[in-house]
């Protein structure tokens, strides 16, 4: 895949199963786990800004527990 044709650029996070997902359904992706794994939030964001990509993220949120 050449990296101008990036539609989804999908975390680390995000997992295998969402990588196969977009690939089996013809969906051209990259995944940050084969660019660098430990690349930083910011350069990930950069590259799909240039890119022109999708970004796929997992964001975790937990429930706030009270201090006390």
């Amino acid at each position: 895949m050449n990296e101008s044709e990036i539609k989804f650029l999908v975390d680390v996070g995000v997992g295998h199963l969402v990588e196969q997902y977009l690939s089996s359904n013809d969906y051209d992706i990259r995944s940050v786990r084969d660019l660098d794994p430990r690349m930083p939030d910011e350069e990930i964001i950069q590259i799909a800004l240039t890119k022109n990509a999708s970004l796929s993220q997992w964001i975790e949120t937990r429930p706030k527990v009270p201090s006390g």
